[in-house]
């Protein structure tokens, strides 16, 4: 599953204290497309994923992909928070 597809866009999910079980997932506790079950996600009108009930979400069009030595940072403009 490709993090940052074919649309471009990408979402930023601020999670609350009481999602601390969630966090953990990403944090190192699980890999891969396994980090993504057990939570609800959702399409925004980019494309992006989003998951319900984060406490902030920040929808964003990549503008900038810097290759770095084992990973690559995307740079984005925010179209869209909600």
């Amino acid at each position: 599953m490709p993090i940052i597809g074919a649309e471009k866009n990408f979402c930023i999910n601020t999670l609350s204290a009481a999602q601390h079980h969630v966090a953990s997932r990403f944090s190192g506790g699980r890999k891969g497309a396994e980090r993504f079950e057990d939570s609800e996600w959702y399409r925004l009108s980019s494309g992006a994923l989003a998951l319900r009930g984060a406490a902030i979400v920040i929808d964003c069009r990549v503008v900038k992909k810097i290759e770095l030595t084992t990973h690559a940072l995307f740079v984005g403009d925010v179209v869209d928070v909600t």
